[in-house]
């Protein structure tokens, strides 16, 4: 119901977070896949700064997307139900919202190169392509 075929891809879920920071007001929003990791980023909070919601609330609940338009929702909440790994940073602080906090190298040095304020990050039981 929540994803395409039944199959929660990474590409699919990016997607949702992509849309998401949009409608929110990031203009910058960029996705990569390192090492079998989506990462999601902005130099804007498009998670907490529009919103007003908490971190915990947003993996943890369904939460309305008006900007969206009707019966539209936020994203994070697809992470939590089907991603094996989620975690987020705002700059470099590392908060992990479920699984494993073994976030690769690859992954560390992009967030020191992209310098973005708020990254997503999420591994699925996909295979490494």
């Amino acid at each position: 119901m929540y994803v395409p075929g039944g199959k929660p891809r990474g590409e699919y879920l990016a997607s949702q977070l992509v849309m998401e920071a949009l409608f929110l007001g990031a203009h910058d929003v960029c996705v990569q896949h390192v090492n079998g990791w989506w990462l999601v980023s902005s130099s804007s909070d498009w998670l907490v700064e529009s919103s007003g919601e908490q971190l915990s609330i947003l993996f943890s609940e369904i939460v309305p997307l008006p900007e969206a338009g009707d019966n539209s929702m936020r994203a994070e909440v697809l992470l939590t139900a089907f991603a094996q790994d989620v975690v987020t940073f705002r700059g470099r602080d590392l908060c992990v919202i479920t699984g494993r906090a073994d976030v690769p190298e690859p992954v560390w040095q992009l967030v020191d190169h992209l310098r973005c304020l708020r990254m997503v990050a999420f591994r699925t039981n996909e295979p490494i392509s």
